[in-house]
Protein backbone atom coordinates (compact mmCIF):
# COMPACT_ATOMS: atom_id res chain seq x y z
CA UNK A 1 0.00 0.00 0.00
CA UNK A 2 1.37 3.42 -0.92
CA UNK A 3 1.42 6.38 1.47
CA UNK A 4 -1.37 7.98 -0.55
CA UNK A 5 -3.45 4.79 -0.28
CA UNK A 6 -2.88 4.62 3.47
CA UNK A 7 -4.02 8.21 3.92
CA UNK A 8 -7.10 7.60 1.77
CA UNK A 9 -8.06 4.36 3.54
CA UNK A 10 -7.05 5.00 7.16
CA UNK A 11 -7.12 8.80 7.27
CA UNK A 12 -3.49 9.03 8.38
CA UNK A 13 0.05 8.13 7.41
CA UNK A 14 3.34 8.52 9.29
CA UNK A 15 6.36 9.77 7.33
CA UNK A 16 9.89 9.68 8.74
CA UNK A 17 13.16 11.19 7.47
CA UNK A 18 11.60 14.38 6.08
CA UNK A 19 13.60 16.91 8.09
CA UNK A 20 17.32 17.50 8.37
CA UNK A 21 19.12 17.56 11.72
CA UNK A 22 19.37 21.34 11.38
CA UNK A 23 15.59 21.62 10.93
CA UNK A 24 14.75 19.42 13.91
CA UNK A 25 17.28 21.30 16.06
CA UNK A 26 15.81 24.65 14.98
CA UNK A 27 12.31 23.50 15.99
CA UNK A 28 13.62 22.22 19.32
CA UNK A 29 15.37 25.49 20.14
CA UNK A 30 12.36 27.51 19.06
CA UNK A 31 9.99 25.37 21.14
CA UNK A 32 12.17 25.90 24.21
CA UNK A 33 12.09 29.67 23.59
CA UNK A 34 8.33 29.73 22.95
CA UNK A 35 7.54 27.66 26.04
CA UNK A 36 7.86 30.69 28.33
CA UNK A 37 4.99 32.43 26.50
CA UNK A 38 2.75 29.35 26.22
CA UNK A 39 -0.81 29.93 27.40
CA UNK A 40 -2.77 27.36 29.44
CA UNK A 41 -5.61 25.79 27.50
CA UNK A 42 -7.93 23.70 29.60
CA UNK A 43 -11.58 22.72 29.48
CA UNK A 44 -13.86 20.17 31.09
CA UNK A 45 -16.59 20.51 28.45
CA UNK A 46 -17.93 18.09 25.88
CA UNK A 47 -19.30 19.99 22.89
CA UNK A 48 -20.47 19.68 19.32
CA UNK A 49 -20.14 22.65 16.98
CA UNK A 50 -22.67 23.56 14.33
CA UNK A 51 -20.26 22.21 11.74
CA UNK A 52 -19.94 18.87 13.52
CA UNK A 53 -16.63 19.36 15.34
CA UNK A 54 -16.41 17.18 18.45
CA UNK A 55 -14.65 18.62 21.51
CA UNK A 56 -13.82 16.93 24.80
CA UNK A 57 -11.98 17.91 27.99
CA UNK A 58 -8.35 18.90 27.60
CA UNK A 59 -5.40 20.30 29.53
CA UNK A 60 -2.19 21.57 27.96
CA UNK A 61 -0.46 24.80 26.93
CA UNK A 62 -0.06 26.33 23.48
CA UNK A 63 2.26 28.89 21.92
CA UNK A 64 2.41 30.69 18.61
CA UNK A 65 4.92 29.61 15.97
CA UNK A 66 8.26 31.32 15.62
CA UNK A 67 10.16 31.85 12.36
CA UNK A 68 11.37 28.24 12.10
CA UNK A 69 7.93 26.63 12.41
CA UNK A 70 6.31 29.32 10.28
CA UNK A 71 8.82 28.79 7.47
CA UNK A 72 8.34 25.02 7.57
CA UNK A 73 4.56 25.38 7.63
CA UNK A 74 4.51 27.66 4.59
CA UNK A 75 7.15 25.76 2.65
CA UNK A 76 6.37 24.56 -0.86
CA UNK A 77 7.92 21.22 0.12
CA UNK A 78 5.10 20.35 2.53
CA UNK A 79 2.37 21.65 0.24
CA UNK A 80 3.80 19.54 -2.61
CA UNK A 81 3.90 16.53 -0.28
CA UNK A 82 0.21 16.96 0.48
CA UNK A 83 -0.59 17.32 -3.21
CA UNK A 84 1.23 14.04 -3.90
CA UNK A 85 -0.62 12.28 -1.09
CA UNK A 86 -4.10 13.57 -1.87
CA UNK A 87 -4.18 14.79 -5.47
CA UNK A 88 -5.41 18.16 -4.15
CA UNK A 89 -3.75 21.49 -3.44
CA UNK A 90 -3.65 22.91 0.08
CA UNK A 91 -2.75 26.19 1.73
CA UNK A 92 -1.27 26.72 5.20
CA UNK A 93 -3.84 27.94 7.75
CA UNK A 94 -2.40 27.83 11.28
CA UNK A 95 0.41 26.28 13.27
CA UNK A 96 1.38 26.14 16.92
CA UNK A 97 3.45 24.45 19.58
CA UNK A 98 1.54 22.35 22.11
CA UNK A 99 3.21 21.75 25.47
CA UNK A 100 2.29 18.95 27.86
CA UNK A 101 3.24 18.47 31.49
CA UNK A 102 2.87 15.04 33.07
CA UNK A 103 -0.85 14.23 33.12
CA UNK A 104 -1.86 16.74 30.42
CA UNK A 105 -4.12 15.36 27.69
CA UNK A 106 -6.68 16.04 24.96
CA UNK A 107 -9.84 13.94 24.98
CA UNK A 108 -11.51 12.54 21.88
CA UNK A 109 -12.02 15.27 19.30
CA UNK A 110 -11.95 16.26 15.67
CA UNK A 111 -9.95 19.26 14.52
CA UNK A 112 -11.51 22.52 13.38
CA UNK A 113 -12.22 23.12 9.68
CA UNK A 114 -8.94 25.01 8.99
CA UNK A 115 -7.22 21.74 9.92
CA UNK A 116 -8.66 19.52 7.19
CA UNK A 117 -5.18 18.01 7.13
CA UNK A 118 -2.98 18.28 10.21
CA UNK A 119 0.72 17.49 10.30
CA UNK A 120 2.17 16.63 13.71
CA UNK A 121 5.84 16.42 14.60
CA UNK A 122 7.55 15.86 17.95
CA UNK A 123 9.89 18.62 19.08
CA UNK A 124 10.65 18.15 22.78
CA UNK A 125 10.83 15.08 25.01
CA UNK A 126 8.80 11.94 24.37
CA UNK A 127 5.21 12.87 23.48
CA UNK A 128 4.05 9.27 23.36
CA UNK A 129 1.46 8.17 20.81
CA UNK A 130 -1.55 9.95 19.39
CA UNK A 131 -4.51 7.54 19.42
CA UNK A 132 -6.42 7.68 16.14
CA UNK A 133 -9.92 6.30 15.65
CA UNK A 134 -10.54 5.68 11.94
CA UNK A 135 -13.22 3.17 12.98
CA UNK A 136 -15.34 6.11 14.21
CA UNK A 137 -15.26 8.03 10.89
CA UNK A 138 -18.59 6.54 9.67
CA UNK A 139 -20.27 7.46 12.97
CA UNK A 140 -22.36 10.65 13.09
CA UNK A 141 -20.73 13.41 15.19
CA UNK A 142 -23.47 13.37 17.89
CA UNK A 143 -22.80 9.67 18.44
CA UNK A 144 -19.02 10.30 18.59
CA UNK A 145 -19.67 12.95 21.24
CA UNK A 146 -21.89 10.55 23.17
CA UNK A 147 -19.16 7.89 23.06
CA UNK A 148 -16.62 10.42 24.29
CA UNK A 149 -18.83 11.38 27.24
CA UNK A 150 -19.42 7.75 28.18
CA UNK A 151 -15.69 6.97 28.09
CA UNK A 152 -14.43 10.12 29.80
CA UNK A 153 -12.82 11.28 26.56
CA UNK A 154 -10.77 8.11 26.09
CA UNK A 155 -12.83 5.51 24.21
CA UNK A 156 -11.61 1.95 23.80
CA UNK A 157 -10.03 0.83 20.57
CA UNK A 158 -8.21 3.17 18.26
CA UNK A 159 -4.70 2.93 16.88
CA UNK A 160 -1.80 4.39 18.89
CA UNK A 161 0.58 6.04 16.43
CA UNK A 162 4.03 7.36 17.35
CA UNK A 163 4.73 11.00 16.53
CA UNK A 164 7.92 11.31 14.42
CA UNK A 165 10.76 13.65 15.40
CA UNK A 166 12.31 13.89 11.91
CA UNK A 167 9.06 13.76 9.96
CA UNK A 168 5.31 14.14 10.32
CA UNK A 169 2.18 12.26 11.13
CA UNK A 170 -0.23 13.31 8.37
CA UNK A 171 -3.80 13.19 9.67
CA UNK A 172 -7.17 14.10 8.18
CA UNK A 173 -7.65 16.07 11.38
CA UNK A 174 -11.18 17.36 10.84
CA UNK A 175 -12.38 13.92 9.72
CA UNK A 176 -10.67 11.31 11.93
CA UNK A 177 -11.51 11.43 15.66
CA UNK A 178 -8.40 11.20 17.83
CA UNK A 179 -7.24 11.70 21.39
CA UNK A 180 -4.02 12.40 23.25
CA UNK A 181 -3.57 10.16 26.33
CA UNK A 182 -2.16 11.76 29.48
CA UNK A 183 1.50 12.66 28.99
CA UNK A 184 4.04 10.79 31.07
CA UNK A 185 6.66 13.56 31.09
CA UNK A 186 7.17 17.15 29.93
CA UNK A 187 7.04 17.20 26.13
CA UNK A 188 5.97 19.26 23.14
CA UNK A 189 4.72 18.78 19.61
CA UNK A 190 4.22 21.12 16.67
CA UNK A 191 0.99 21.09 14.68
CA UNK A 192 0.73 22.42 11.12
CA UNK A 193 -2.77 22.78 9.67
CA UNK A 194 -3.83 22.97 6.04
CA UNK A 195 -7.09 23.47 4.15
CA UNK A 196 -7.85 22.51 0.56
CA UNK A 197 -7.96 25.13 -2.17
CA UNK A 198 -11.37 25.41 -3.81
Amino acid sequence: MTHADALAVDGFVSLDDLFSNDETEALLQEAVAQRVSARPWSSDRYALSRRGQVSSPRAHRSASPGPALRALHESSRLRELLAELTGRHFFATRSSYLFYSAGDFIGLHTDIDPCQVTLVTGVLGDPGPLVLHPELVPMAPPRVLQLSRRSGGFPPGGRPVAIPRDGVLVLRGSGVPHHRPPARTECAIATLCYAALG
